[in-house]
């Protein structure tokens, strides 16, 4: 079990934490008891309280005790990298785009396609139908999206930041769940307010 104040996603999609449900503080897992087994926890800081009593006290990350056995390895030598998300992946000497082959569960991905377009005018991408995650256009960061629950559900575009002479890139970090189909749209008109209902395509 462990103690994590943030939405936690774990290796092999194990299960997540989430603070905003009580009931959910641990995560009971089974392993294997031969071999090695890698204990991967990915923290994304999606901002801090700034009202009431938990203010002052919002920790991220391993704030308590991760059991394995009934062992505590909270002390061990984790490994810690950060990823800065201010700007987009760095494709470079990439040429195309592969697809992996996984065994079914999702793992947070990032997920890009280039694209041509003479467009030059503001927009907004539209990312129903994915999870949870940051978008990203010519390496600049459009924004978080979490369509399911809002309350913006689409994400403004500036027009310069696409380039009409050259193709695009569009990436996301995908945390919770890829579109069946992989598509995204950019659209004329913004979601500013999530319905009661956010169908997914």
């Amino acid at each position: 079990s462990s103690g994590i104040n943030a939405e936690c996603h774990y290796g092999r999609g194990l299960g997540v934490i989430d603070r905003r449900f009580a009931a959910n503080g641990s995560l009971v897992a089974n392993t294997s008891t031969e071999g090695t087994t890698q204990v991967f926890i990915l923290v994304e800081n999606m901002g801090r309280v700034n009202h009431g009593s938990f203010m002052g006290t919002d920790f991220k990350g391993i704030t308590r005790s991760v059991l394995i056995n009934g062992n505590d390895v909270s002390k061990r030598n984790w490994t810690v990298y950060s990823m800065p998300l201010e700007k987009g992946p760095d494709l470079g000497r990439h040429s195309e785009i592969v697809s992996l082959e996984t065994d079914g569960d999702f793992r947070p991905s990032m997920f890009c396609v280039k694209f041509s377009t003479p467009n030059q005018k503001d927009t907004f991408l539209d990312p129903r139908g994915w999870g949870k995650g940051v978008a990203y256009l010519n390496g600049v960061n459009l924004g978080r999206y979490w369509p399911t629950e809002g309350p913006q559900v689409t994400l403004y575009t500036p027009g310069v930041y696409f380039n009409p002479t050259a193709p695009n890139t569009l990436c996301i970090l995908e945390l919770e769940a890829q579109k069946p189909d992989l598509t995204i749209s950019f659209i004329k008109t913004p979601i500013l307010q999530k319905p009661d209902s956010v169908d997914v395509f």
